[in-house]
């Protein structure tokens, strides 16, 4: 007869609908400078000029690609701001000097000086830039309890982001404009049932399945855990956060 563990093991390897879970998007340590106002940040333009990631470095379609997720959000949220696409901002720029920005940016955390020198060309069309950093990045699995419908077991894989989102006034390289942002999505799969029928004692089979649940001895390779959240995905409800705390009319 299998064990109630090996039991449990075999049903999940056969049950792995994909469940997103639902998120909130938590901001700390807004900044915002009196002067930089709804009818400023409409007046001014502002560029998209990138992002970068303290946890590792990002391909350039993926810089591209968050980028322009920050771009979505703010056209959702404040449609009459003027935005420079990433796109636009790199052809300006040319790929040197952009290179050179999102290393001022993840060494030193803001535009050096002979960047904001190359920023503040007149041609450019805009007063402002914003960028992002990603700070953290954590993938955690776990389990939960469930009773009803069914009473089991439910495997979960959660990727909880923190990023970081400024805006820079280039006429004078001031940060107008500051906030945080962490943001948990979850993947779960459906319910592994307890077997009903077994030969071991309901004490020993609720030792186990405590065990199961986080005791000491609880082992991830138990379950078939759902893959975690796509960065994309999660960095989607951040910017989203962040954009609903920008000046507003």
């Amino acid at each position: 007869m299998r064990s109630p563990l090996k039991t449990i093991r075999l049903i999940a390897s056969g049950l792995m609908l994909i469940i997103l879970c639902g998120c909130k998007t938590y901001i700390s340590g807004l900044k915002v400078d009196p002067a930089f106002t709804y009818q400023s940040a409409v007046s001014g333009h502002i560029a998209i000029v990138g992002i970068v990631s303290s946890v590792a470095p990002l391909a350039a379609a993926d810089i591209a690609t968050y980028s322009n997720q920050i771009n979505t959000q703010l056209n959702d949220k404040r449609p009459d701001f003027v935005l420079i696409s990433y796109g636009e901002v790199v052809n300006q720029l040319g790929p040197e000097n952009h290179a050179k920005l999102l290393n001022d940016i993840q060494t030193i955390g803001t535009p050096s000086t002979s960047s904001l020198d190359v920023l503040r060309t007149p041609a450019r069309g805009y007063r402002y830039i914003l960028f992002s950093r990603i700070e953290s990045d954590l993938i955690n699995k776990f389990t939960m309890s469930e009773e009803t419908p069914i009473k089991g077991i439910r495997p979960i894989t959660s990727r909880n982001v923190t990023a970081s989102l400024q805006v820079v006034d280039i006429t004078d390289g001031k940060i107008v404009w500051s906030a945080s942002a962490a943001t948990m999505l979850q993947n779960a799969t459906g319910v592994v049932p307890i077997p009903k029928k077994t030969r071991l004692s309901e004490k020993i089979l609720n030792d186990a399945v405590d065990s199961i649940l986080g005791g000491t001895s609880a082992k991830p390779e138990d379950f078939h855990y759902p893959p975690e959240p796509s960065l994309t995905n999660v960095l989607q409800e951040l910017f989203r956060g962040l954009a609903k705390h920008m000046p507003d009319k």
